[in-house]
């Protein structure tokens, strides 16, 4: 598997859950799930939450001296497990360098998902797609495959998991829009 987990904190305040951080040659995936402490999670939190990340990672181009060139909705939904996550993409310039990072947030009611997607930007042609041909999306759906093990077995490593077991998280990623599971 060319996605390699590299990085598994439980935090030890509870709210915050678990993270998990994997790295290849598409990209950076961080996978989190946490409850912020709320017995329940409903739509405005998520609506909320999805508004923050975007803001957290604007942020983080403005210190770098970056500039936000587009903030996009994605056309595409995806499904962990019964968890369907909608998210953005935004891009970005930072040194002249062109940046993507997709942020995607779901519930289950329980627990907050968030999956984190930067792309490895450096053979990405003005077309945005790289020396394979690949758009950034596709590389997305590229790495979401690799980790299937992580979403279809249990006895494998988990996606991410934390003490108190509601914020364990095993699921298949599905494109909503079609239904097609991209972890075969």
């Amino acid at each position: 598997m060319d996605m390699m987990l590299k990085n598994h904190v439980i935090y030890d305040e509870t709210a915050l859950g678990a993270s998990a951080t994997y790295l290849g040659p598409d990209g950076k995936l961080t996978y989190y799930s946490y409850d912020l402490g709320l017995d329940e999670i409903a739509q405005d939190v998520v609506d909320q939450s999805i508004t923050m990340a975007i803001r957290d990672i604007r942020t983080v181009i403005t210190m770098l001296e970056g500039e936000v060139q587009t903030i996009t909705n994605s056309e595409q939904s995806y499904a962990i497990g019964d968890v369907v996550l909608a998210g953005a993409w935004v891009m970005s310039s930072v040194d002249d360098a062109q940046q993507a990072d997709f942020v995607a947030i779901g519930t289950d009611g329980q627990c907050l998902h968030k999956v984190r997607y930067t792309p490895d930007m450096a053979d990405t042609g003005d077309d945005g797609r790289n020396s394979e041909g690949l758009g950034i999306e596709e590389r997305f759906h590229r790495v979401m495959q690799q980790l299937a093990p992580y979403g279809r077995d249990k006895q494998a490593q988990p996606i991410v998991t934390s003490p108190n077991g509601r914020l364990a998280s095993y699921g298949t990623v599905v494109t909503a829009d079609t239904g097609l599971n991209l972890l075969r």
